[in-house]
């Protein structure tokens, strides 16, 4: 779903993965999604990735970017994000 036209779509995939114990390739997807043009994938992506604390470690890098973007509700998930992955 994520790599679906359809910007609807690629939210409820972020938002699905977020409901999941995700693999690696899961991880990765989500962390790729921090990085897609429709603002509230990537919102859904950051959550998401909050809540597979742990498990995201490998996306500290992008959430910290994340935490830099213009969009406030982004920057407030990423940082949620990386206080749970810590």
């Amino acid at each position: 779903l994520l790599a679906d036209p359809d910007p609807k779509s690629r939210v409820m995939g972020a938002d699905s993965l977020g409901l999941i114990r995700c693999d690696s390739a899961a991880i990765d997807a989500l962390t790729q999604a921090l990085s897609d043009p429709t603002l509230e994938v990537r919102r859904a992506a950051a959550k998401s990735l909050g809540l597979q604390a742990s498990r995201a470690q490998r996306a500290l890098p992008a959430l910290r970017r994340a935490t830099q973007a213009d969009d406030p509700q982004l920057q407030t998930q990423a940082q949620i994000a990386l206080r749970k992955i810590h």
